[in-house]
């Protein structure tokens, strides 16, 4: 059951409850009081050491921080308590590719898609793939991501990134039009198409990666 307390009750809670205290790191998330939700988030983690959410939204609230190495600590710490944890691969990856350690994304990308076919979790896929100069197997994750979300504008300005990449203007020209048919004033699609009708770009800059803002996670309940 969801414990529903005012925000005024809950700080400075130190009780036992572990749902009281989860809802006090929330509280705090959502305030934007990052440094008492790291506290909480420690706290949960050492009383309730088997629980991977502690670790993910530990993880999360260090990320916000800048705390990389103790955010990937606590992610690591998260999949390795529940392996098929999807989003606590996809958020480690995200670090991964703002640290640019492309090959340590890629695993955890792999797994989560394994996991969960997430239109998100393809399209930065795709996006670390074309990184690594894959890119037949971009473009296939990422016209899979397009099959489950067609309107992804997103995928679609990567699998014209991608097509571009590979000399293929045609079909990256469709891909951008595709684009401009749901968000008319793109400005990556636009400045493509501007580009493929007129001078190429010599090195095109990439999109990505789609950095979902992470929320904090509940246990599930007993």
């Amino acid at each position: 059951s969801v414990i529903v307390i005012g925000f005024d009750l809950l700080v400075g809670y130190s009780g036992p409850d572990a749902r009281v205290t989860q809802a006090l790191g929330e509280a705090y998330v959502s305030s934007g009081r990052l440094k008492e939700a790291e506290q909480v988030f420690i706290d949960l983690s050492l009383r309730q050491p088997a629980e991977a959410y502690h670790r993910y939204n530990l993880a999360l609230v260090e990320a916000r921080l800048g705390k990389n190495d103790m955010a990937e600590g606590a992610y690591l710490r998260a999949v390795e308590l529940d392996p098929a944890f999807s989003d606590a691969r996809y958020n480690l990856a995200l670090l991964y590719i703002r640290n640019r350690d492309l090959p340590k994304a890629l695993t955890q990308l792999e797994e989560a898609v394994r996991l969960k076919e997430d239109p998100d979790y393809l399209v930065n896929y795709g996006v670390v793939l074309r990184e690594m100069k894959r890119l037949p197997a971009s473009q296939a994750v990422l016209e899979r991501a397009l099959t489950l979300d067609p309107d992804n504008t997103l995928a679609l300005n990567n699998l014209g990134i991608t097509y571009y990449l590979a000399g293929n203007k045609a079909d990256a020209q469709k891909a951008f039009t595709d684009v401009l048919n749901v968000a008319p004033e793109d400005a990556t699609a636009r400045s493509f198409l501007s580009k493929i009708t007129s001078e190429p770009l010599p090195s095109p800059t990439p999109v990505g990666p789609m950095d979902r803002p992470g929320s904090v996670k509940r246990p599930p309940s007993p």
